[in-house]
């Protein structure tokens, strides 16, 4: 539900003829309510709710403001019989919508940032991200059956606020600790598999059958929806072994034992100590200063380190966590590895940075590298996102190639969602040197090549653009918590995550709302639209130029100064 502010554009005519004849003009008054819904995703504020009061209370009050905010737009501009205008509570409500939808995003990717192992965050990732992207195609497929606006935004409020609710209630306070529950790899695989049938679906459906009167395909794809979605809810509720793959389940347990006993070194050939962030889960709260430790050989190794004299490693416990209530535990020789069940394993923790509070971050170089990156991949994203529609009819397509190139750009966003989550965690990249940072400066060149053949194609160019520039710009949504976390740790991830979140909303704001509207406006003649390549073709070189000098630049030099974290992990995991 999280994704229904990207359905706007299906019910925003709706709402416009709700408004009185002769109160301006009805584009800029949709768009600049459109902002505020997104200046309202992108805020900070999600974050630091979530790393202060955790998960189940950050999705509770997402599902109130998704009430309170879509109700009352609702109440405003469709339950009374004579509406007005778009006033000053008009832009409050629809920042409240965004609002919902950030505090919701923030809950689901950082607890399960925490849940899942590194090894495995992007694939989960992925996963997340593209059923936010997806939930808005699945939505409208609501409004497509014959929805009236009015009923489809009753609908929102309802549905964002009790589905959200729902789900904070199942919410466990505790952390969950994916890797030790049966079949958990199955589950994500099978969440993949069928998002990525739910991708196909939609892009046929949009592709055969784009007319809104073609009932007959929107009522099979909503049959379809709950028919694939419901079997991997259900596995991933009732978490106990299922008697159809028994075979595949069994192979993940030997995966999980290998994984748990992965850090179980002897004493005389252990390396010392690696600082990793907290466990952070449902709590959402860590200090960040947790110490995984391995035996030492000297006395004054086991001063500095806190070991035991008896060559048991003790790590140091996080103040204020009372999850973690057990210290962790390394024994020489062959005894098992005893960790604590809330916190992140030794074998995934080794590697890590620590985690960095929002202070210590912003004071890192690595930060503002990643940052500058997502700035530019995003605004370039957004830019293709916001202006397809015009895009293609400024190159004389039509009504069909449009609708056709909003489907492309909407499908390959989430096969990038999912594909470079799931390629990122793979060791035949890592053994090659090949890590995430190093995936996002290729999606930063994939988009460079995706803005120059847009400003010199046709028609067909500009499909395969399209598809290009969706895949890279889901790819770049994918790997930002992933890097975030894997850069600055888990201590702090909710405000980290939430100050990350100004990279779309600036790099929107500059490539989308400024400079595409500047150049556009220059060659379009009073109110006549503008037809030809020229009308975009300098903003399109532009965004180019500025994502081939931030992937020669600032892309290598994030990926060298970090390749030292991906590899140690790389070999304790391999």
């Amino acid at each position: 539900v999280a994704g229904g502010i990207y359905a706007f554009g299906v019910w925003s005519e709706g709402l416009a003829a709700t408004w009185p004849a002769g109160g301006g003009a009805t584009l800029p008054r949709l768009n600049a309510l459109y902002e505020a819904t997104l200046l309202g995703v992108y805020v900070p504020v999600p974050g630091f709710f979530y790393h202060a009061f955790g998960t189940r209370a950050t999705l509770i009050a997402g599902a109130a403001l998704a009430f309170f905010g879509y109700g009352g737009v609702w109440a405003q501009f469709f339950a009374p019989e004579h509406a007005g205008a778009p006033n000053a509570l008009s832009y409050l409500l629809f920042f409240v919508v965004g609002l919902s939808t950030g505090f919701i995003d923030t809950a689901v990717i950082g607890s399960n940032m925490a849940n899942f192992p590194r090894h495995e965050r992007g694939a989960a990732m992925g996963m997340l991200k593209g059923y936010f992207g997806l939930s808005a195609s699945i939505l409208t497929l609501l409004f497509a059956a014959g929805q009236s606006a009015a009923h489809f935004v009753f609908a929102l409020a309802v549905l964002g606020g009790s589905l959200t609710l729902a789900a904070a209630l199942f919410t466990s306070p505790e952390p969950s600790m994916v890797h030790n529950q049966p079949g958990a790899r199955w589950r994500l695989r099978f969440l993949l598999w069928t998002e990525l049938v739910l991708a196909v679906l939609l892009f046929l459906r949009s592709v055969f059958f784009p007319a809104a009167s073609s009932r007959l395909a929107t009522v099979l794809c909503l049959l379809l929806v709950p028919a694939l979605l419901v079997p991997s809810c259900v596995s991933t509720v009732y978490r106990s072994r299922s008697v159809l793959f028994p075979k595949y389940l069994a192979m993940d347990d030997d995966i999980d034992g290998a994984l748990a006993t992965a850090g179980e070194v002897d004493s005389n050939e252990s390396a010392g100590a690696a600082e990793s962030s907290g466990f952070q889960g449902g709590s959402g709260r860590s200090t960040g200063q947790d110490q995984y430790s391995g035996a030492g050989n000297g006395a004054d190794d086991h001063e500095e380190e806190g070991h035991a004299p008896n060559g048991v490693s003790i790590s140091a416990v996080p103040t204020g966590q009372p999850q973690a209530r057990a210290a962790s535990m390394s024994l020489t020789g062959d005894e098992r590895v005893l960790e604590p069940l809330f916190q992140e394993p030794s074998n995934c923790a080794e590697g890590e940075t620590p985690s960095l509070d929002l202070l210590q971050a912003l004071q890192t170089a690595n930060f503002w590298l990643l940052f500058s990156q997502l700035f530019v991949v995003f605004g370039a994203g957004l830019f293709l996102v916001s202006n397809s529609a015009r895009i293609m009819e400024a190159k004389g397509g039509t009504t069909t190639q449009v609708n056709n190139l909003v489907s492309i750009v909407s499908v390959s966003n989430c096969a990038g969602r999912i594909g470079v989550g799931f390629a990122g965690d793979q060791r035949v990249l890592h053994s090659r040197g090949i890590f995430r940072p190093a995936l996002l400066c290729a999606a930063l060149a994939v988009m460079a090549v995706a803005h120059a053949l847009l400003a010199v194609c046709g028609e067909t160019g500009t499909l395969i653009a399209g598809f290009l520039g969706g895949f890279s710009y889901g790819a770049a949504w994918t790997l930002s918590p992933s890097i975030l976390g894997d850069i600055c740790g888990l201590g702090f991830f909710g405000k980290l995550y939430g100050v990350m979140g100004l990279a779309p909303t600036f790099g929107s704001l500059i490539f989308s709302n400024i400079l595409a509207s500047l150049v556009y406006e220059q060659h379009a003649s009073g109110d006549s639209p503008c037809i030809g390549n020229e009308c975009f073709a300098l903003a399109h070189w532009i965004v180019c130029v500025a994502c081939l000098s931030f992937a020669a630049l600032a892309g290598p030099a994030l990926a060298r100064r970090t390749n030292g974290i991906y590899a140690s992990h790389h070999a304790i995991v391999g």
